[in-house]
């Protein structure tokens, strides 16, 4: 939207809504000198567009005949009862709770503009007290360096492209229109449609490297559903996790469980095949990770928990005089 538009909106909006009664096309193109500029019918096409991008505001046009032996005579007005919000009011455990959220947030762009709220509702008579539940209060940690970036675009709607490593794997270039933000024993993460991929999916936000960029190839996107948001969080969040693992892995394989490493260590021991690296590896069940160990045969080692690694051992010997016999 021009200037020059945005202007003859805002004065057409000021002059309906200040009026105390109904005034006709003819008094409105007179007190305003961009419809006065205007032929008969250039101003009869911009009036209508103007009244509809008022009605796509949320600015309610009240319309009324002022003579009822003339059905074209009809007056024009923006009734105040309508068009105000209400006052705002809160109870005191609203407002000792809007402070506790006001300090929630540990990153300071965020922390900045929760001041500025504060300061709004201050100045209209909110008697906010920061002090307040000071036994509830707690602290929303947003360390990643990408997180400010992300919870904006996903607030704008807009795309994104970014650098993303897994563990032990060079970064790859992803553009994503994020849908949501969901945070997992203090991890961040997003899910949205991977553009490149076609399809949902998660991403780790402490694992963005470097900038994020706003794709201004892509214009602003539709979200879907929220059942079809909640659906692909559900089906790619990562699980709580419940332990950590430490395992030995060839160099080279075991692919399935580099991805899902904390850290990874290169080079921690060397046999007569190769080297092996060690991997800090979080789950959430033990015998799905049981699974995955016993399915990559001797291209891996569990170290770590010991109760964990004696019922690998347990279930190998099984396999071994399974095979034996």
């Amino acid at each position: 939207m021009t200037q020059k538009k945005s202007e003859r909106l805002m004065n057409l909006m000021v002059m309906l809504l200040v009026s105390r009664h109904h005034l006709t096309k003819a008094q409105i193109r007179e007190s305003l000198e961009d419809y006065r500029a205007l032929s008969d019918v250039a101003f009869e096409k911009t009036f209508e567009r103007d009244k509809e991008e008022l009605k796509k505001f949320g600015i309610p046009l009240e319309l009324s005949k002022l003579d009822e032996a003339f059905a074209d005579d009809v007056g024009y007005r923006v009734s105040r009862g309508a068009y105000e919000l209400p006052p705002i009011e809160f109870t005191a455990e609203e407002v000792a709770l809007i402070g506790v959220a006001a300090n929630a947030w540990s990153s300071n762009e965020l922390s900045d503009t929760s001041a500025a709220a504060l300061r709004k509702l201050r100045s209209a008579g909110v008697p906010i007290q920061l002090g307040q539940l000071a036994d509830l209060q707690s602290e929303v940690p947003t360390d990643e360096p990408a997180f400010v970036h992300v919870w904006q675009a996903t607030d704008a709607r807009s795309a994104i492209t970014f650098d993303y490593q897994r563990p032990g794997q060079v970064p790859e270039r992803r553009t994503v229109e994020p849908w949501r933000m969901f945070s997992i024993y203090g991890r961040w993460y997003v899910v949205g449609h991977d553009l490149a991929r076609g399809e949902a999916r998660v991403f780790r936000l402490s694992r963005i490297i470097g900038d994020v960029s706003t794709d201004k190839r892509h214009a602003t996107y539709t979200l879907p559903s929220e059942s079809v948001i909640d659906e692909a969080t559900r089906r790619l969040a990562p699980q709580p996790t419940v332990g950590m693992a430490l395992v030995l892995a060839r160099v080279g394989s075991a692919n399935s469980l580099r991805r899902r490493a904390e850290e990874i260590e290169e080079c921690v021991w060397e046999d007569e095949i190769g080297s092996w690296d060690r991997l800090t590896l979080p789950y959430s069940q033990q015998e799905a990770l049981m699974a995955e160990i016993l399915a990559q045969g001797d291209r891996v080692i569990l170290e770590a928990p010991e109760a964990l690694r004696n019922e690998v051992m347990a279930r190998l010997d099984q396999i071994a005089g399974g095979k034996t016999s």
